[in-house]
């Protein structure tokens, strides 16, 4: 490299840490100074309905440690049972949660690796689910 790459080289160098220092002393500068417009008007809304799920929950004679559920198939059979009788749980996807290949002795079942399908599929067979695909 030519002494005069060497120059800009070193003149690239300067300027870009002069303007991280310019920005870092900005940033610093500028942190507590947040305008109160900067939260939106739904945060308001969305923590007062926190607040009140959680007193309303408190009401129902549970904790809020109660809403830490151990959940099991017999669980969510329960939960659905109580909360919403006489429904059936029915899931519409673009994804099959089983891949059924044809072979020469027999049908190969695979499940697929998919987080939707790893979510769901339990709890359709928990509940003796549809999964339409």
């Amino acid at each position: 490299m030519s002494d005069f790459g060497v120059e800009v080289l070193w003149v690239l160098i300067i300027a870009s840490l002069g303007l991280s220092a310019v920005a870092l002393v900005f940033s610093i500068s500028h942190r507590g100074h947040i305008p109160a417009a900067a939260s939106s008007p739904g945060d308001d809304l969305a923590s007062e309905a926190a607040r009140t799920l959680l007193r309303e929950f408190e009401k129902n004679g549970h904790s809020a440690d109660a809403a830490l559920i151990t959940w099991s198939p017999d669980t969510l059979r329960k939960i659905l049972a109580d909360d919403l009788p006489e429904t059936q749980v029915i899931v519409v996807s673009n994804r099959e949660p089983y891949i059924h290949n044809t072979r020469d002795d027999g049908v190969e079942l695979l499940v697929p690796a998919s987080g939707l399908v790893s979510a769901l599929e339990p709890i359709t067979r928990a509940c003796a689910g549809i999964w339409i695909a």
